[in-house]
């Protein structure tokens, strides 16, 4: 029987195998230059900031504060050591809705976002810079034809870069996009692509690339679609099994097999109003045919969902109900059994958080919000303090 350890970056002697230590959470006082943090990000940021696996296996991490410091800070973590340190300034602050991908060449590609007021038009960002993990630098590249945020980005075969949807240039943040563009990392230029389909209007959606190469989307304003990109045509599927609400709260996680499972979310209860689901389904991109499978043990949405090496999926966290309210729980599902497992719990609450599969196959897991308000008590309050997660043989 395989077991679980939770435990902080910081506590990495063998001790921890048997025990959960919660982090103190003490910082080193050096220079910002130097600034390292032991077992805690230098910055609290929140559910806007993104978590990204680099190819010498440390996590690059940026944005998600709301203040234009922190959300022009980036820093990564160093699994080695299990130290943070800061990566840069970037050129834009972004305090979310932005996204990274690591391109083919090892770089990081960041895009869009915004940066003040997301419902005001000139606050969200058409730009797009691009960190060097060799040299720690950043740089500008080709901006969009137009402006997003709460998009999705998606590192195609080819080595492109799929951009869909998003709050667009209008001033009710609202309005939806269906527009689609590529970004070639070899010329460092966008094109726009073809439209989604009627119906297909996304934001605040999720992408998963197939392995055949196409892009399932699932989620935001619109019918489910499918991007083929060696024709440049969408098409679109058939619906899910499971009525959700338009706002990605759910997850989206491509299996071993290839099939794409769903999970959690949030559905309406009536016209007014909405509540987190146990649900999962499975989209089989063979047939385009949905399967549901077993639901969670909790309802659940902003919650994370992790592919672990072995074929099953690490789902942690996420919140119970709407507001500032974060889960501890975690729980595996199976998808040869298509059972839930319980798991140990986190060391802290976290919602909206970032999880990111190591190369040793532990998973890390960053900010999010701890379920509390902010001093002010009119935001969720953003947390540092990170954890692993690592499976025992």
């Amino acid at each position: 029987m395989k077991t679980a350890t939770w435990y902080s970056p910081y506590w990495v002697a063998p001790m921890i195998v048997a025990l959960l230590v919660v982090a103190d959470g003490c910082r080193n006082s050096q220079s910002a230059d130097s600034l390292v943090s032991s077992n805690r990000m230098v910055i609290e940021r929140g559910s806007g900031h993104t978590a990204t696996l680099l190819s010498d296996g440390r996590v690059l991490v940026v944005g998600g504060a709301r203040t234009d410091e922190g959300a022009s800070s980036a820093e990564q973590f160093d699994p080695v050591t299990g130290n943070w340190s800061l990566a840069g300034q970037l050129l834009t602050a972004r305090w979310g809705g932005h996204t990274a991908t690591r391109l083919a060449d090892g770089r990081v590609l960041v895009v869009g976002g915004f940066n003040g007021d997301e419902r005001d038009e000139q606050s969200r960002l058409a730009s797009a810079e691009i960190f060097d993990p060799s040299t720690g630098n950043w740089s500008e590249t080709g901006r969009m034809t137009r402006r997003i945020t709460r998009h999705t980005t998606t590192l195609l075969l080819d080595g492109r870069v799929l951009v869909v949807g998003g709050y667009g240039e209008s001033t009710v943040r609202e309005s939806t996009e269906w527009t689609a563009e590529v970004y070639d990392p070899l010329k460092g230029v966008w094109t726009r692509v073809q439209d989604l389909p009627l119906g297909g209007h996304h934001n605040s959606h999720a992408a998963t690339l197939l392995a055949d190469g196409r892009v399932l989307i699932y989620g935001g304003h619109g019918v489910v679609v499918v991007y083929n990109p060696a024709t440049n045509t969408w098409a679109i599927v058939r619906r899910s099994p499971v009525e959700r609400s338009r706002s990605s709260t759910h997850r989206s996680v491509r299996l071993l097999d290839g099939k794409v499972l769903i999970v959690g979310g949030y559905a309406p209860v009536d016209l007014t109003s909405a509540q987190p689901i146990d649900s999962a389904d499975l989209y089989d991109p063979s047939t385009g045919d949905w399967t549901l499978t077993n639901s969670m043990r909790t309802r659940r949405m902003n919650h994370s969902a992790t592919l672990l090496p072995d074929g099953r999926v690490l789902i942690a966290g996420g919140s119970g109900k709407a507001g500032c309210h974060a889960l501890a729980s975690v729980e595996i599902y199976e998808p040869r059994t298509r059972k839930w497992l319980n798991q140990p719990d986190l060391f802290i609450r976290r919602s909206g958080h970032q999880a990111t599969l190591l190369l040793d196959g532990r998973v890390l897991l960053t900010g999010g919000h701890d379920g509390s308000y902010d001093p002010s008590g009119s935001e969720c309050k953003a947390t540092a303090y990170t954890e692993l997660y690592r499976l025992n043989k």
